[in-house]
């Protein structure tokens, strides 16, 4: 006979059946649910009958319930230690002595050392854990303090190369500014120097020139013949004619040594391609009094005839006075510390400065 087994919908108990036995409704042996499932099988076969898996007695299944409970040996559990006893032979004398013996004790001891243990341990579980906490903040302390360690060295290093990087952008910058200074000086000095060379040659139609060492000059008179002193280039304007005054202290005619010769020479200038020329000239030479400024000694000069225009430096005819003073009538305001002063004022030039275009 072949058996089938059936799943029971409630409480899942398996149950093993012939195929042969099978007629009509399945009922579980355990709970006596019905099952949904018909069974089939022989007309002959017992009708609603199955085996008690306990007592292994035929029972209908609409009485498989009812049969438990009055089943000999069926199972029936301690209420407290969930043991089982056999109906049949677990009497009620046995289970009051299960009951009242030590195995409850027993049970009961050793669920309160397990208990115990367990919280233990979970009172230990803290403890470790504070413990290994503690390790890891005095890992991290100690880190802490290599790396505070380790940050101060570095800023110790960094105070030591801001430092050094200071002094050299000092000293960098003391030599970059004595450059500067240097360069700027060696500028200002060419500047006053051209200055000072382009300063006498224009003039506003007034010339002043300082003579130096007069008495030296006055001693060379007599020595060299002709002795002559030669004024710094200027211009009559800004855009006039270039001039030259020239001192004589022996001239061939007059007496050697008694009469200064003053005479005024036009030069080849920068401004002759758009001036007139020839050119006719007046001015006023004068010997400045250095001391009280009032006793000036002056006289009016102009030229004859008209000057060409210079074919090389300057021309060779100039124009002036022969006898301008006696050098007895130079007085002592004239010449003080040994130095005279000769003015040429009011330059008038006949000409206009610029040509018609």
């Amino acid at each position: 006979m072949d058996p089938e087994i059936f799943t029971c919908i409630k409480c899942g108990l398996k149950s093993t059946v012939q195929k042969e036995l099978l007629n009509g409704p399945i009922y579980c042996q355990r709970c006596g649910t019905k099952s949904n499932e018909k069974a089939t099988g022989s007309s002959d076969s017992l009708s609603e009958k199955e085996l008690c898996i306990y007592c292994n007695s035929k029972i209908n299944m609409d009485e498989m319930k009812s049969h438990n409970d009055e089943c000999d040996m069926y199972p029936i559990n301690c209420n407290f230690c969930n043991r089982k006893f056999i109906r049949r032979t677990g009497n009620q004398l046995e289970v009051e002595r299960h009951e009242s013996g030590n195995f409850h004790n027993e049970l009961m001891m050793k669920k309160f050392l397990d208990l115990q243990t367990e919280n233990l341990s979970s009172f230990d579980i803290p403890f470790q854990t504070n413990k290994e906490l503690s390790r890891k903040v005095n890992e991290l302390e100690k880190c802490i303090q290599k790396q505070s360690i380790t940050i101060s060295h570095l800023l110790k290093a960094v105070d030591i190369l801001i430092q050094s990087e200071q002094i050299e952008m000092k000293q960098t910058y003391a030599k970059d500014k004595n450059k500067m200074e240097t360069l700027y000086n060696e500028q200002k000095q060419e500047l006053m120097f051209v200055r000072n060379e382009l300063l006498p040659l224009y003039t506003t139609g007034c010339y002043i020139w300082k003579i130096e060492k007069f008495s030296h000059h006055k001693f060379m008179a007599n020595i060299e013949d002709p002795y002559e002193i030669y004024s710094e280039p200027f211009y009559s304007s800004e855009f006039g004619y270039k001039m030259q005054l020239v001192l004589c202290l022996n001239d061939d005619c007059t007496e050697v040594g008694n009469y200064l010769s003053v005479h005024i020479h036009l030069m080849k200038g920068l401004n002759d391609a758009f001036l007139k020329w020839p050119v006719l000239c007046q001015a006023e030479l004068s010997i400045l009094d250095a001391l009280t400024h009032a006793a000036h000694y002056s006289y009016t000069v102009e030229s004859n005839i008209g000057f060409d225009k210079p074919l090389n430096d300057e021309n060779v005819d100039g124009f002036g006075l022969l006898t301008f003073i006696s050098l007895n009538e130079i007085k002592p305001e004239h010449l003080v510390h040994d130095i005279i002063f000769l003015k040429l004022d009011n330059i008038i030039l006949n000409a206009p400065l610029m040509r018609d275009r």
